[in-house]
């Protein structure tokens, strides 16, 4: 019987529902975004929803299904028996959690017939056609930015009329699907991220485990994830984010003020940098920072930058943020791969940016991949010998270090909407999945290797999982080397990406054999 009743139970789905009882070898796939393979980070949309919602009288209960399941006693079933709210919602926000998206829905089916279930998301909004025809789903929320139509559409459900008015929504009137015209798109974004807010739901529902927006490395990002945009005007090739690839023609970008209003009330939430996705040079950086100084903020923050910044603006960055963080992207060593992928910069001009960062006391990570439009075994062997030599150049061999570097595969997907994903052959791929369905068979493989939806001319997944593994091994060996990473994991990695090794080994020996 049920016995909570609020308006809307959001979850966020694990990547694959039954990871519990299928023997899934993932470990390699959410490394490059610091997850465990269930992908356990819920869209901080989440929060911004919560918040809009609870404004206006609505109760809204979060579930992080994703970390409550990794709990073997946590049953979802009785856990969705036990809830009967007006509407179910569920993200299907990266293509990742297809499975667990879909598989969601169904519980929720079986056990309350009756209650609607709403999807949105980044891929939710892409395949909308698709799932419509799925019986399981009631309703698809399209866009980035789906606060108000959400209030509306429950607004509709609890006045028991058709949500024809609502926009971004699909919907079923008598079996036929219904598109509701895509006008929600707004360009000033003014919706808020209160952790305050989450704390509040936390201590009210005693469910630490449901509110969280992180799993493995709580408390260190459980409240300092804002976003300075949404959409993007770079155009990075396997991109679904991109503006390209939401058909945005404008940037969708924070109220400065509002925003600045946000890191100052997360920073007394955590120690630990705000962390602030979006390069803030799309919008008004000078205002935005200055914004910051005039709240005398006083905390680390890390920040996007997509192409290389110059003196001054690092500048400006250190005199606004103490201990400013800063992640670049060159993808590869290699100058014609990386115009390929979308950045057009040379290496010296790279190499500049972090010289000039470091100066003005910044810490700089920096992010290869393995898996790009046009890259070979020998150009993926290239890319590692030159981050290696980064290492080597701008690690200083202390607690204060500095400056760190990765190699990572590009996994699992490229993304569904992305210009490489719409155009392969143009970038030199393969597509081994272009529908929902065939992504979510893909995420139940029980080897990572076979769960790329992609393969390029130059380089099978086979040949890109050996060349993930060896420059895995090559860097975190120089990091262990330098004291970027601890000993102990250091060696409990290494010993990992033996096993991986062995297992592709023998995985392409059985191929063989057949």
């Amino acid at each position: 019987m049920a016995t909570n009743r609020p308006d809307l139970l959001l979850m966020h789905p694990p990547a694959v529902f039954d990871f519990r009882e299928r023997p899934l070898n993932h470990w390699m796939l959410s490394k490059a975004v610091d997850t465990k393979p269930v992908f356990e980070y819920y869209p901080v949309g989440f929060i911004a929803i919560l918040d809009h919602l609870e404004e206006r009288g609505r109760s809204v209960r979060l579930a992080n299904m994703a970390v409550k399941m990794q709990a073997r006693r946590f049953d979802p079933r009785r856990f969705i028996r036990e809830h009967e709210p007006l509407l179910f919602g569920i993200d299907l926000h990266w293509v990742q959690h297809a499975d667990g998206a879909l598989s969601l829905a169904r519980l929720c089916k079986e056990e309350h017939p009756d209650i609607p279930v709403v999807l949105g998301g980044i891929s939710s909004t892409y395949f909308w056609k698709e799932l419509i025809q799925n019986r399981d789903v009631d309703f698809i929320l399209r866009g980035e930015t789906t606060e108000e139509p959400l209030a509306q559409l429950l607004d509709c459900l609890e006045q028991k009329r058709d949500p024809a008015d609502v926009p971004n929504l699909i919907w079923r009137r008598s079996g036929e699907a219904v598109e509701n015209p895509f006008i929600h798109r707004p360009t000033l974004l003014t919706t808020r991220i209160d952790y305050q807010r989450l704390f509040r739901h936390w201590r009210r529902t005693r469910d630490l485990k449901g509110s969280l927006i992180t799993g493995q490395h709580w408390p260190v990002y459980c409240a300092n994830l804002l976003l300075f945009c949404k959409g993007c005007v770079e155009n990075c090739a396997i991109c679904g984010g991109s503006n390209w690839a939401l058909g945005l023609e404008e940037t969708p970008l924070w109220d400065i003020d509002v925003l600045a209003d946000m890191c100052l009330a997360a920073r007394e939430l955590t120690k630990f940098p705000i962390r602030l996705p979006g390069d803030i040079r799309q919008g008004d950086w000078r205002g935005f920072l200055a914004a910051l100084k005039r709240r005398n903020f006083t905390r680390g923050m890390h920040f996007d930058i997509f192409q290389p910044g110059d003196a001054d603006f690092y500048r400006a960055l250190a005199d606004a943020v103490p201990e400013p963080q800063g992640g670049i992207g060159p993808v590869t060593h290699d100058e014609k791969l990386r115009a390929l992928y979308g950045w057009s910069y040379d290496n010296p001009t790279l190499e500049r940016s972090i010289e000039d960062f470091l100066s003005v006391g910044g810490k700089m990570d920096l992010f290869f991949y393995i898996g790009l439009p046009g890259q070979t075994k020998d150009s993926a062997k290239e890319t590692t010998d030159y981050c290696l030599r980064l290492l080597e150049r701008y690690s200083t061999r202390g607690r204060d270090n500095k400056f760190d570097a990765y190699v990572s595969a590009l996994a699992p997907f490229i993304d569904p909407g992305s210009l490489a994903f719409t155009y392969p052959e143009k970038y030199g791929y393969r597509l081994r999945a272009r529908t929902l369905a065939e992504h979510r068979a893909l995420m139940r493989q029980p080897e990572w290797w076979d769960t790329f939806n992609y393969e390029s001319h130059a380089m099978s997944r086979f040949d890109l999982a050996q060349a993930v593994i060896e420059a895995e091994a090559r860097v975190t060996r120089a990091r262990r080397d330098l004291g970027l990473y601890p000993r102990r994991y250091a060696r409990r990695d290494l010993k990992r990406l033996e096993q991986e090794s062995a297992r592709l080994e023998d995985s392409l020996l059985a191929g063989a054999s057949l």
